[in-house]
């Protein structure tokens, strides 16, 4: 495995702001081509980022073949739009390395859990606007989307600021973002989520649907927020319901959508 740490510095970036690679290493003895790779951003309404978010999704998609990386973008106090600038350096690098780690350039996607869903959103939907590496796929799980009535108002607050929180909300509605130069996108939120409700994936899909966006959703019937790969090797210590089975099936469900993309 090429693991690395890249510092990101972008403006208003905080010390720790880094970005971690899992890339499978090329061997003599055997078969290696360029690699589908995916820049995975935690959740932790922009307050942190957490760790059954980062590494363990990073190791599955390494063990399922994938080259992928973790972007630990800066929270608050960092505001907006430190945290999507660290996304298009992330990305950049991605795409700059590709020939030297084994990365295929045309099959880099973006993936966001939470408030890292809002940032992978943003990305996918300005990438263009800002000059940014195209991403091939967006990837969001129970993701932070409206700043209307459905909102996480906790993740817009730590974004922008409270002083600024009033004025801007309405500007990173990500919905309203969505564009026809938004990629192929997969969602997959629960019915029972009662701290980012499933509607936040179910408008971004709409708009989707729209602008005639190929769109995959999944809406499991069980299941909080925060589940990450819903099962014991991201349980977390005081959350007992952070395992649960019915959810369990995403992570297949995402592999066989990228490799129809």
């Amino acid at each position: 495995m090429i693991y690395r740490t890249i510092v990101m510095n972008a403006e208003g970036s905080m010390t720790y702001a880094r970005l971690t690679t899992y890339f499978h290493d090329r061997s003599s003895e055997m078969f290696s081509e360029p690699r589908t790779t995916v820049l995975v951003c935690p959740g932790g309404g922009y307050a942190m980022t957490s760790e059954r978010e980062g590494e363990p999704i990073a190791i599955e998609l390494y063990n399922r073949g994938f080259n992928s990386a973790v972007l630990w973008y800066s929270v608050a106090p960092a505001v907006y739009p430190t945290a999507l600038l660290e996304a298009g350096q992330a990305m950049q690098y991605l795409y700059d390395k590709a020939e030297q780690v084994g990365i295929n350039r045309e099959k880099i996607l973006v993936m966001g859990f939470s408030a890292g869903g809002h940032l992978a959103a943003c990305y996918a939907s300005s990438w263009k606007q800002r000059g940014f590496v195209k991403p091939a796929g967006t990837i969001l799980c129970y993701p932070v989307i409206t700043s209307g009535e459905f909102a996480h108002d906790g993740s817009f607050v730590n974004l922008l600021g409270e002083e600024e929180y009033e004025r801007k909300k309405n500007e990173v509605s990500v919905e309203t973002w969505v564009n026809k130069d938004n990629p192929p996108t997969f969602l997959w939120t629960t019915f029972e989520d009662d701290t980012v409700p499933a509607e936040n994936a179910l408008l971004f899909a709409k708009r989707l649907r729209e602008l005639d966006i190929p769109t995959e959703l999944h809406m499991f019937a069980k299941g909080g927020h925060g589940l990450s790969l819903a099962d014991r090797r991201t349980e977390h210590p005081e959350q007992p319901e952070s395992v649960q089975a019915e959810c369990t099936p995403w992570i297949d469900l995402l592999l066989t959508w990228i490799g129809n993309i």
